[in-house]
């Protein structure tokens, strides 16, 4: 995996949750289950801070904009982020999984509301 991630450049593999790509999740999961926790942090930071600048955008939309692709969005990325959560949490790595989990519940509400109104 290190040498992949070496010979790959960060525009080609995306930190940002895709409908149609989500390989960085899987580099994260195999860097836990190989005993590389640090790796796995390292690049689960970058998606986090990804995840974090969708859903801020998300919240900066009105109304009209929220429903449907912006929703549905908004949506695989905090599933992206319980992911994380998990994945850390089964690896023992319980600082990054408590991190997160905090993170998820404090961006999710916002999205929960909205799902009540459509």
């Amino acid at each position: 995996m290190d040498h992949f991630m070496e010979k790959v450049s960060e525009t080609s593999l995306s930190y940002d949750i895709l409908m149609y790509d989500r390989s960085i999740i899987a580099i994260i999961d195999g860097y836990y289950k190989a005993g590389a926790p640090e790796k796995a942090r390292r690049y689960a930071e970058k998606v986090v801070t990804g995840i974090n600048a969708e859903i801020k955008y998300y919240n900066t939309l009105n109304e009209n904009n929220k429903g449907g692709m912006n929703y549905t969005i908004a949506q695989q990325n905090l599933a992206s982020l319980n992911f994380l959560v998990n994945i850390a949490t089964q690896a023992g790595d319980n600082a990054s999984s408590q991190k997160w989990s905090q993170n998820l519940q404090a961006i999710a509400p916002a999205i929960a509301e909205q799902n009540q109104g459509m």
